[in-house]
């Protein structure tokens, strides 16, 4: 099999992939949890991001809506964004 790869893995019967080593399975395996990594770090960047554009508007939000806790929604260019702060319980006891 030529040109396999881990975006092009996907469009090989998983049958076919018990013909490759397991030296290629391996690097395959290898190869594929690095780009979940990637892509994981790459996913937490974004999401710190999208944390920072909007973090005064929804501190803004909560501050008149006076809720500290809980869901609350803002909208901007027609994309509506959540923000949930759950409650934390604390025990006396």
């Amino acid at each position: 099999m030529e040109n396999l790869n881990i975006h092009t893995i996907t469009h090989t019967p998983v049958g076919d992939l018990t013909t490759l080593s397991s030296g290629q399975l391996n690097e395959l395996l290898c190869a594929a949890s690095e780009y979940f990594a990637n892509a994981k770090k790459t996913k937490q960047w974004i999401e710190a991001a999208i944390g920072l554009k909007y973090k005064e508007r929804i501190q803004a939000k909560r501050h008149r809506l006076e809720k500290d806790t809980g869901t609350i929604h803002i909208e901007d260019d027609g994309f509506k964004l959540t923000s949930d702060v759950p409650k934390k319980a604390i025990w006396d006891q």
